[in-house]
């Protein structure tokens, strides 16, 4: 049995409860303004399905000129940064160009804003959101000290904290009953340190939430992540879009995993 009219992510879980259906028709939410909406698309996945698992998304912040096609694989989803210089003062990133991505590609993204301030992450996003809310699908909050994550409003789009791991260890001193569902790791550089960071984060209790890992990941380095953990998320780069045949390698790799 199907399920149709007017179904959202609110109504599901109730409706699971009480029936045994194998199936939701949910066109009208998942569109607006004759578009996809990617956001809602991604809420109903994890009402149904549970949190999002064995995906990748590439980054376009340093690389939107070789662009593998969304269409490709199924894993695939896209990301840009925004950076003001506020909280990294050596990472600026140029909003028109991002902008331009945004406006020329139709498929899912996710937004990492860099800034060191509330009322800046919530103008930043607001205004993305105004002009891409139905693309955006996750907004990467950059963990600082002096940020409370839990007042920043990301809509439709899942909230998402990135840690670096230098900062991952008082992040969690900070939030050991954590109130959100998504982790973004920025691991160290080198396959030795990667390794020692991933054994130390297994006994901690982020991977019981939506998990990605990112840092100049490489086939060898998602296979040996995915050993550990199955249903982790990677965010790759230019060093692998540049020869697409990996990325659909990965992809391959991915869906072994599911």
């Amino acid at each position: 049995m199907i399920l149709s009219g007017g179904i959202t992510p609110l109504q599901i879980p109730s409706y699971e409860k009480k029936y045994n259906f194998l199936g939701y028709d949910v066109q009208s939410y998942c569109r607006e303004n004759g578009n996809y909406h990617f956001g809602k698309i991604e809420r109903l996945v994890r009402t149904v399905k549970g949190q999002i698992s064995a995906k990748f998304s590439i980054s376009l912040t340093d690389n939107n000129t070789q662009i593998p096609d969304y269409s490709s694989t199924a894993n695939l989803e896209y990301q840009l940064d925004y950076s003001d210089g506020s909280l990294y003062c050596d990472f600026v990133t140029n909003k028109p160009k991002n902008d331009r991505c945004l406006q020329k590609i139709d498929a899912p993204f996710t937004l990492h804003v860099f800034t060191n301030t509330n009322i800046q992450y919530q103008r930043v996003i607001d205004d993305y959101m105004e002009k891409f809310s139905n693309k955006i699908v996750r907004v990467n909050i950059q963990y600082s000290d002096n940020i409370n994550i839990e007042e920043i409003k990301t809509y439709n789009a899942l909230k998402c904290i990135s840690v670096y791991h230098k900062d991952f260890k008082l992040f969690l001193r900070k939030n050991n009953t954590p109130k959100f569902d998504c982790v973004s790791i920025i691991l160290p550089h080198g396959s030795h340190r990667k390794k020692a960071f991933l054994d130390y984060l297994l006994t901690s209790n982020v991977t019981a939430y939506e998990l990605w890992v990112d840092r100049n990941l490489q086939i060898n380095d998602v296979n040996k992540i995915s050993n550990l953990y199955p249903k982790c998320n990677y965010i790759i780069g230019k060093y692998i879009t540049k020869d697409w045949p990996k990325e659909k390698t990965i992809g391959d790799l991915l869906n072994e995993r599911l």
